[in-house]
């Protein structure tokens, strides 16, 4: 199967197969997600000229087995941009065969691209598998506390 993967951004058409990554990401996380209307609130933000969030997908045998996405962030202590990883997710069938490190990896390469330097993300602390993941591949971890304030 790794040798079949494909790394490419996500296409319009599939953007509905976004929406079920979503939706199995948040049944794996234990939260809530409401698939309702997010194909059309959610395309915008990938497909216009200026992308807000960059989505790209693994594609083995044109079947999507998982995605990330990221987008451009500033940060005042650092005085620079980084990149913000907003998902990294596998269907359970595409763990431990190196797709989450191709995606992690294409995604790096974008930011050397645009001169980016930094990535940062967060993680459950109940997700022990993804904690070792981003460990193995260098990544340090920060204690912290994910806030939200919904309006």
């Amino acid at each position: 199967m790794k040798n079949q993967t494909n790394i490419r951004p996500l296409k319009k058409s599939e953007i509905n197969d976004l929406i079920q990554l979503c939706n199995a990401h948040a049944i794996f996380e234990g939260a809530e997600y409401n698939s309702e209307g997010k194909a059309e609130k959610l395309a915008p933000f990938i497909f216009e000229e200026n992308p807000v969030i960059i989505c790209l997908v693994a594609e083995v045998k044109g079947e999507l087995l998982g995605y990330i996405t990221f987008s451009k962030e500033f940060s005042t202590w650092s005085a620079k941009y980084f990149y913000h990883m907003d998902c990294l997710y596998l269907k359970k069938e595409a763990r431990k065969l190196g797709l989450g490190k191709k995606l992690i990896n294409a995604m790096i390469e974008k930011a050397k691209q645009n001169k980016i330097d930094e990535i940062q993300w967060q993680t459950p602390k109940s997700n022990q598998n993804a904690i070792d993941f981003y460990h193995y591949i260098g990544a340090l971890s920060k204690p912290k506390q994910r806030f939200v304030l919904n309006l």
